[in-house]
């Protein structure tokens, strides 16, 4: 497995469980455990005045709300249990991933192209 690398593997799109994986690890990573990174100072900067609030609203005490380690579990632990409710086949089933729908959306906006060349002279002798 790992002596011909991951081409085989990931041939037919990256496995939901190893998307799962890196997106948990590396938010929990960042937010937990990343205090003098730029990345970890954006993602803190961001998501702990929500993570806050959230940990007030589930009745954590004052310590437990400052702490950056459990409410990054807290997230990741909702995070896969939202998954795993929403790819049940009731729901939007077995193939659905939210990674996918945000890369469809960074793929539109990218591939949005503007028509500058001028318009033909066969056309505008056509309209008159």
């Amino acid at each position: 497995f790992f002596m011909k690398g991951f081409d085989a593997y990931l041939e037919k799109g990256m496995p939901w469980l190893f998307q799962q994986a890196l997106a948990s690890a590396t938010f929990y990573h960042f937010y937990a455990h990343d205090a003098e990174g730029y990345v970890g100072q954006t993602v803190r900067g961001v998501v702990k005045p929500l993570g806050i609030a959230f940990m007030t609203l589930m009745g954590a005490d004052e310590k437990e709300r400052e702490d950056d380690v459990l409410f990054a579990k807290v997230i990741v632990g909702i995070f896969m249990l939202v998954m795993a409710v929403v790819r049940m086949p009731q729901f939007l089933g077995p193939s659905y991933s939210p990674f996918t729908a945000l890369g469809g959306m960074m793929k539109s906006k990218k591939s949005k192209k503007v028509n500058v060349a001028p318009k033909s002279r066969k056309n505008k002798a056509k309209k008159q």
